[in-house]
């Protein structure tokens, strides 16, 4: 490939190719204009302005665009939107190799600035991830490249539009991956970092509908009060799987019943249907943090009678329950097993939702109650001390 072309010449020859076209001819006179002048700004802003045209977006046109002219002033152009510029022309390049040569060519040039550098390697994992996706170990390189990247993004300060990128890509590679934990946490993170309103209603469904499933699938999520809160689910509605979110609030309460009376929807969703006996067993474990958690103040006990009858378990299983739930680190306490009891002395943090709020509201009230009438004990029976 020429690159030796001098700037001037190719773009008098783009304006000779379109000059049937005058909005597009326009287009290239500016770009010659502003880089004749050196307005190296202005002339960014124009070229990315330029690629983003769906109507100049051409293979062919883009490729030159940045072999014969961009590639003559990029040492002069804002790092971070050189990247945005070759994210769009290495996008319209069909031989997806040729696009991963010419992305990790900037490795080296945007090396100093580390928001460009953390976006020169996202579009690599995001080129590499969509190229030959069933290729044996082609998603083991995006992890590593993933893993790297996250070390860059951790270091640049706030949060930015290369965060929300960084996420997305990496959500969508433990989604592939099947990895639903980490796919929740970091969907949650990437939703986070943006602004709905930037996504499409199409967008906006899907990404509810993936993370909804990964909260009730992942092994270790046990905390969905976050999504349950986020907007993002209310998208769902007017769809024919706006019944996920009552589920979730199911799980969220840890309420059997309720998932049991749902059994019409979600055992037509053959994921759900394939693990049910793993969501059974996840929502008993839910039902047993809310128990602990809506225990008064004073009284921690909850009895293996009370468990099996909350969790719909035999009694005989209620003992298992409880280890299960103290080797996750849902709860912790004792377990007596004379008395058949469990003494709950802490219950893993959740986002709690308002109906949770209320009922903890209640109970403060409830102890603040308690306290009062102990004081007025402790100072009735100070008084008789005293006298005597």
């Amino acid at each position: 490939m020429n690159t030796t072309v001098d700037p001037t010449v190719f773009l008098t020859a783009k304006q000779e190719a379109y000059s049937k076209s005058p909005e597009v001819l326009a287009q290239w006179a500016n770009l010659e204009d502003l880089y004749n002048k050196k307005l190296w700004h202005q002339l960014t802003l124009a070229v990315l302005k330029f690629v983003q045209n769906p109507n100049l977006q051409k293979e062919d046109d883009l490729r030159d665009l940045y072999h014969k002219f961009i590639q003559s002033f990029e040492t002069k152009i804002n790092p971070v939107q050189l990247m945005e510029i070759m994210e769009i022309i290495t996008s319209h390049l069909t031989d997806q190799e040729e696009s991963l040569i010419l992305l990790q060519s900037f490795d080296e040039k945007v090396k100093n600035n580390l928001e460009a550098k953390t976006l020169c390697k996202i579009l690599q994992a995001q080129l590499i991830m969509n190229k030959d996706a069933d290729k044996p170990g082609q998603l083991d390189d995006v992890e590593k490249l993933i893993d790297e990247i996250e070390l860059l993004v951790n270091d640049i300060e706030g949060v930015t539009s290369i965060h929300s990128r960084f996420y997305l890509v990496a959500s969508t590679l433990y989604r592939k991956q099947a990895k639903l934990s980490l796919y929740y946490r970091t969907a949650l993170r990437y939703l986070g970092c943006v602004d709905l309103n930037d996504l499409s209603a199409r967008d906006q469904v899907q990404h509810a509908f993936l993370i909804g499933l990964a909260a009730l699938l992942a092994d270790s999520v046990y905390n969905i009060g976050e999504l349950l809160a986020h907007p993002i689910l209310d998208s769902l509605q007017e769809t024919p799987n706006a019944w996920l979110v009552e589920l979730l609030r199911a799980f969220n309460a840890g309420d059997i019943e309720k998932f049991e009376l749902m059994r019409p929807q979600w055992s037509g969703m053959n994921d759900i249907k394939a693990n049910e006996n793993k969501l059974s067993q996840k929502i008993a474990l839910l039902c047993l943090m809310e128990l602990a958690f809506k225990k008064i103040p004073g009284s921690h006990q909850l009895t293996f009678a009370e468990i099996s009858e909350a969790a719909k378990l035999p009694l005989i299983e209620v003992e298992f329950l409880i280890i299960k739930a103290l080797a996750l680190g849902l709860v912790k306490g004792h377990i007596d097993q004379v008395d058949e009891s469990f003494n709950v002395s802490w219950v893993q943090p959740r986002v709690l939702s308002k109906h949770q709020l209320r009922g903890m509201g209640n109970r403060l009230e409830a102890w603040k109650v308690e306290v009062s009438s102990m004081e007025n004990s402790l100072h009735d029976l100070a008084k008789d001390f005293l006298n005597h």
